[in-house]
């Protein structure tokens, strides 16, 4: 466990700090002596600002659990903040097999900055890498309300209270509904539109899965169990007794339609639902993460394919109507073992202006400030959504955040187990889901006994 190692390892990575003349987590601010702070210089006796040399320094951003591409990165983050900032260079250091949190801790050699999903904000304070922004923000009367409150109110619920761990960048489009035109023609079937219910949306897939031609078409993959499940908002760990808490009728409503769905003529158990939708095209509906699937249709589309798509909101459940699935979000945090801590924070405030935000809007990153505005813009600069139904990216509201527990993986694991039972061995869902509760309650009990 994680946790019986971290003593051992941060007294090694102290000891190595403090021979370095630094401390391994200070909450003073703290930057490199001989650079300067982005945007400021030196005043002289008149008040004026005089043009201050800036030492060349380089801010490593370690990414973690959230994709960004190299074409985005540079783009989108390391180009606008070297043309704002000359003298700074920013270095991606990506999370490989080889290179980890853990590994880079040991090595004494952690980045100054995090790119990550906002839900693994519990896992770097957990190693001891968490800082707190709340003194930056005030020091730079930093305003948290330009963000989208959804935004801020799902960071501050992985934070501990009182406390500002991160900023976030960009917010997810969320799961988004695709379907290919030409199959839909081919069958005579209206297209899918915004508002639809899963119900609708089986009942449409009927109509369009079947041999033609000697070709056979599938109907609909609705995403996996749990992001499909999230518009519901179930429970995954009981708030009073700690434990798992599944056999409810949330997860069972979820297990039943994804039942329904495979039972769609030659829609059984689909596999490899990607190369279906956008390669082989002969799967009708699609629901994907938004974000990865409208790169992937840019690069179909600069690559001269005039693939017949486009998109609708996400269906609901009837029970949840206007819900799509839950939130999605890149963060930048700064790391507790930074020595940049002044200079990492005016790029992370950079990168959140409306200047950044913008450019990432238009290049298919939904802003995380809540101008209007911004929303106009997005995908501009994505040729692929030419005459597309972009708007339908906005039609949902976000699923509830659901509460974090250091449990939540173990409920997840076996609810996935209990979901393929469901469907590869037809184990009814009430059976599927108290045998999952069981066998995480016992998982769970194990690691509070450790």
């Amino acid at each position: 466990m994680l946790k019986k190692f971290l003593p051992i390892l941060f007294a090694l990575v102290l000891i190595s700090a403090m021979l370095a003349g630094c401390s391994f987590r200070s909450g003073a601010t703290e930057g490199s002596s001989k650079s300067v702070v982005p945007g400021q210089g030196q005043s002289t006796k008149e008040g004026s600002l005089v043009k201050t040399e800036m030492k060349p320094i380089t801010l490593r951003m370690f990414q973690c659990c959230q994709g960004i591409t190299d074409d985005q990165f540079q783009n989108l983050i390391a180009g606008p903040v070297k043309g704002k900032f000359p003298n700074i260079t920013i270095e991606l250091v990506p999370q490989s097999k080889d290179v980890t949190a853990e590994s880079l801790i040991a090595a004494n050699d952690f980045p100054d900055l995090i790119y990550t999903n906002y839900t693994e904000v519990p896992y770097f304070k957990e190693l001891g890498l968490g800082f707190d922004l709340t003194d930056f923000i005030k020091k730079n009367n930093f305003d948290l309300n330009l963000f989208d409150p959804i935004a801020t109110d799902a960071i501050k619920s992985f934070s501990d209270k009182g406390t500002t761990m991160a900023i976030p960048w960009s917010i997810g489009v969320g799961t988004l509904f695709f379907y290919n035109k030409d199959i839909f023609d081919k069958f005579g079937v209206t297209y899918p539109k915004d508002g639809m219910t899963w119900e609708d949306a089986i009942e449409l897939g009927r109509k369009v899965s079947a041999p033609v031609d000697g070709i056979s078409y599938q109907a609909l993959f609705p995403s996996a169990l749990i992001g499909f499940a999230s518009s519901l908002g179930p429970t995954y760990i009981d708030p009073q007794t700690g434990f798992a808490k599944i056999t409810t009728d949330k997860w069972k409503t979820a297990f039943d339609l994804l039942k329904r769905i495979d039972e769609i003529p030659g829609n059984h158990n689909l596999k490899n639902t990607g190369d279906l939708f956008f390669k082989d095209r002969t799967l009708a509906m699609n629901a994907a993460g938004g974000t990865g699937a409208l790169a992937n249709l840019q690069e179909i589309h600069d690559a001269g394919d005039n693939f017949n798509w486009d998109l609708v909101a996400l269906p609901n459940f009837k029970e949840a109507p206007g819900i799509g699935a839950r939130l999605g979000m890149a963060i930048l945090m700064i790391s507790s073992t930074s020595t940049m801590k002044e200079e990492a924070f005016q790029v992370m405030r950079y990168l959140s202006s409306e200047e950044v935000q913008r450019k990432a809007a238009m290049n298919g990153k939904r802003a995380s400030l809540r101008d209007p505005e911004l929303q106009k813009v997005y995908g501009k600069d994505f040729s692929s959504l030419n005459g597309k139904h972009v708007s339908s990216i906005f039609y949902n509201k976000y699923a509830p955040q659901y509460p974090y527990t250091e449990y939540n993986d173990i409920v997840t694991k076996q609810l996935n187990a209990a979901i393929n039972n469901v469907i590869t061995k037809q184990v009814d869902a009430n059976t599927a889901l108290r045998e999952a509760e069981e066998a995480a309650n016992r998982a769970i009990a194990a690691e509070k006994g450790k």
